[in-house]
């Protein structure tokens, strides 16, 4: 009996010990990092997305939200922007989404070129979707874009999305279809370029936290001192502290926002 004791003890330190060595236990959260970046489909680097992947990379980002992304475009080299950012980040899934096809500018899209939003990821994406938000009301198609994503077990909700800066009214109209539609939805993240003109508009998102706020007061667009892009998330998570903040290097009009949030219950 003693010698059982003895082993099934053996068994339990050397369990502890691989758990410590790989750095989680049982009540470790999930944490994820997340970004929002609009890269100006590479123009400000030349179209070369190696550093845009480069940007993504250096805050070790689990899943990203973009705007302004081009595919098949002209201006772009004909790249196809979301395959190759899979290639030189190794992230393996995402999902990409439309917001304007050719229109007459062929210079800039060329026959096939497409310009939208994506969403990338470590983790597989199990599921995507998309909301109009503007039914047709300005010449970009503005969408609110949702991926289920399977964080190792764990269904993770994140939208994307790329608000109108055309009318005030409108993109007010917008926000109400966003804060309807993530308001009820568990372990919810939402990230984008919302084009505000003040912290007030975010206010419907509530219950939902925002990270750019009054108090931390993240410039994003430095030309004209704009502070118009966020990480919001719903009451599941909260946030790692001093894990969040902007990647300022100027590969874009935009500068990077990222967070690192924490998975209560994990």
């Amino acid at each position: 009996m003693k010698k059982s004791r003895l082993i099934v003890l053996a068994v339990l330190l050397l369990c502890l010990g691989m758990m410590s060595m790989s750095g989680c236990s049982a009540r470790d959260p999930l944490t994820l990092r997340i970004g929002s970046y609009n890269i100006k489909n590479g123009e400000l680097v030349n179209h070369e997305f190696k550093a845009i992947a480069d940007d993504i990379l250096s805050k070790d980002l689990d899943i990203v939200g973009l705007q302004e992304v081009d595919k098949f475009c002209v201006r772009s080299k004909f790249a196809d922007t979301m395959e190759l950012l899979k290639e030189y980040t190794g992230m393996q899934y995402y999902a990409y989404f439309k917001c304007i096809d050719l229109y007459g500018d062929e210079d800039t899209y060329g026959e096939g070129g497409a310009y939208g939003t994506a969403i990338l990821s470590k983790y597989p994406i199990t599921e995507t979707d998309e909301i109009e938000l503007n039914n047709g009301k300005t010449v970009e198609r503005r969408l609110l874009t949702h991926a289920a994503i399977d964080v190792d077990g764990t269904v993770v909700n994140f939208y994307n999305t790329h608000l109108t800066i055309a009318s005030d009214a409108i993109r007010q109209s917008e926000f109400r279809i966003v804060a309807n539609t993530v308001k009820d939805k568990e372990n919810c993240i939402l990230v984008g370029d919302f084009n505000v003109d003040s912290y007030g508009e975010f206010e419907v998102l509530k219950p939902l936290t925002y990270i750019n706020n009054p108090e931390t007061d993240f410039i994003t667009h430095p030309e004209g001192d704009r502070k118009i892009d966020n990480i919001c998330f719903s009451s599941e998570f909260s946030l790692a502290e001093d894990a969040y903040g902007l990647l300022e290097n100027h590969h874009s009009d935009h500068v990077m926002l990222y967070a690192e949030l924490e998975l209560s219950g994990q």
